[in-house]
C-alpha cells in the first residue's frame, strides 16, 4: 500500500505542477494563446517545473505520513486523487480529441 501511495504521489505531483505553471503561464500572457505544444516545449522541459513537482512530491509524501486519518483524507487522499483525476481526463480528452480528428 505504501509503494501505491508513492506512485499516487509522484503522478498528483507531475500533474500538479504540470497545472500550476500553465495557469501562471496563462496569467502571464493572458492574451496569447497557448496551445498543446507550447505546454510541452515551455512547461515540461523547464527546470521550474520538476523544482515544483519536486516541492508536490515531497509535501504529499509528508502529509502521507501523518498519523490524524482525517488530516490524511483532508491533506494527502483529496488533493493527490483529484490531481490524478484531473490529469488523467485532460489527457483521455486530448487523445479521444487527436483520434477523432486526425483524419481531417
Amino acid at each position: 500500500m505504501t509503494f501505491g501511495r508513492g506512485v499516487l504521489s509522484v503522478f498528483a505531483a507531475v500533474f500538479g505542477a504540470l497545472f500550476t505553471l500553465f495557469i501562471l503561464e496563462s496569467m502571464q500572457h493572458p492574451h496569447t494563446a497557448i496551445g498543446f505544444d507550447a505546454v510541452f516545449e515551455s512547461v515540461l522541459l523547464s527546470p521550474r517545473f520538476w523544482g515544483i513537482a519536486v516541492l508536490f512530491v515531497g509535501l504529499l509524501f509528508l502529509t502521507n505520513l501523518l498519523k490524524n486519518k482525517a488530516l490524511r483524507v483532508l491533506l494527502f487522499w483529496i488533493p493527490s486523487v483529484t490531481l490524478l483525476l484531473l490529469g488523467l481526463g485532460v489527457c483521455a480528452l486530448y487523445g479521444y480529441i487527436w483520434l477523432h480528428f486526425r483524419n481531417m
